[in-house]
């Protein structure tokens, strides 16, 4: 509620130095002269609100356009999978695991190579336990068959 003289058609200049607002139960002053950085910051909004209202309904109408034409190509993508049939042509009967097992592979005497990864702890164990009975036989301990 603005308390002094009524509008004016003169705009802000011609409004009167006494204006003021009633906000929670005070009057409270009217500045009606901003400071710089005010002024610009209200400059500022005042071009983005013009450039805004001058130019969006054709950023909209550019921003419309540009999502039917994403639609079209959509739609014929969709078409022309549609021309296409589910099934492969040459479907190897090999899966991809075993394809990969037996890749040829720089390191191929590696014991591991044909071990999944999965089971390759398992295996290192057994080779862990194949070198100690071949070791403990060889030395003739209590494992060893020569004592037999």
């Amino acid at each position: 509620r603005a308390s002094g003289a009524g509008p004016v058609a003169g705009g802000l200049a011609a409004l009167p130095s006494e204006l003021s607002v009633s906000f929670g139960g005070r009057a409270r002053p009217v500045r009606l002269d901003p400071t710089d950085a005010d002024q610009q910051a209200l400059n500022e909004f005042v071009r983005k609100v013009r450039y805004n209202h001058d130019n969006g309904p054709s950023q909209d109408a550019v921003r419309r356009a540009q999502l039917s034409a994403v639609r079209q190509d959509i739609v014929d993508l969709q078409e022309e999978r549609a021309r296409y049939s589910f099934k492969a042509a040459e479907l190897s009967p090999e899966s991809w695991r075993s394809v990969n097992a037996h890749r040829p592979r720089a390191a191929q005497a590696d014991r591991l190579h044909d071990v999944l990864p999965g089971r390759r702890r398992r295996a290192l164990l057994d080779i862990q336990l194949a070198q100690a009975s071949w070791g403990a036989a060889r030395a003739g301990g209590p494992g060893s068959s020569e004592h037999a």
